[in-house]
């Protein structure tokens, strides 16, 4: 496992490969999951994959832009996109 980086207020871990496990470790407990796309090889790819919000957003200005309402479009595109349900979590464990 290598440390990595990540939005939640956790330590982050990831398996090395293109796939794998992702820990991430809080003070009270761990929390693991399997990631489609690992960041370190190919950190676009991940962020389409996990954050929805932002790509909500990036379509919604694309959207936005096409009626002249980018911010609005980016808005709703980001909130609508905040809704898409994430993977559910495969594990937690709490820290002895």
């Amino acid at each position: 496992m290598v440390r990595s980086v990540g939005l939640a207020n956790a330590t982050h871990w990831r398996m090395p490969s293109p796939d794998g496990l992702h820990v991430e470790e809080y003070p009270d407990r761990y929390m693991a999951h399997v990631d489609r796309v690992n960041p370190h090889i190919d950190p676009l790819a991940h962020l389409t994959e996990d954050l929805h919000a932002l790509e909500g957003a990036f379509f919604g200005a694309l959207l936005g832009t096409l009626i002249d309402q980018p911010v609005l479009g980016a808005l709703v595109g980001g909130a609508i996109g905040a809704m898409i349900p994430k993977p559910t979590r495969c594990g937690y464990v709490a820290r002895p």
